[in-house]
């Protein structure tokens, strides 16, 4: 029975809908979702438009997409904050 559970759950965190509206609900609900899922830049920004700060838990390799951050920090200056270091010499 468990691990029809745990399947279920898996199968949820790599549904891009499910992982959408936990997000509209809580955008720390990004940490759940599955590894492709937290690189998924749509998914980013939507999360991003809900709490600037969900940007503390986005994977470092996301931190270092330039076009991605030069996207957010028009939106928000204070993204440049959570920027990879040597990306922010970059920007």
């Amino acid at each position: 029975m468990s691990s029809k559970i745990n399947s279920k759950k898996n199968e949820l965190k790599k549904d891009k809908r499910v992982v959408l509206a936990a997000i509209k609900q809580n955008p720390f609900s990004i940490i759940f979702a599955s590894e492709d899922l937290q690189h998924d830049t749509s998914i980013i920004m939507h999360a991003f438009h809900q709490d600037i700060k969900i940007l503390e838990h986005i994977p470092e390799s996301i931190k270092k997409d330039k076009g991605l951050f030069l996207v957010l920090i028009t939106e928000n200056e204070k993204a440049f904050i959570y920027t990879d270091d040597e990306l922010k010499n970059d920007i």
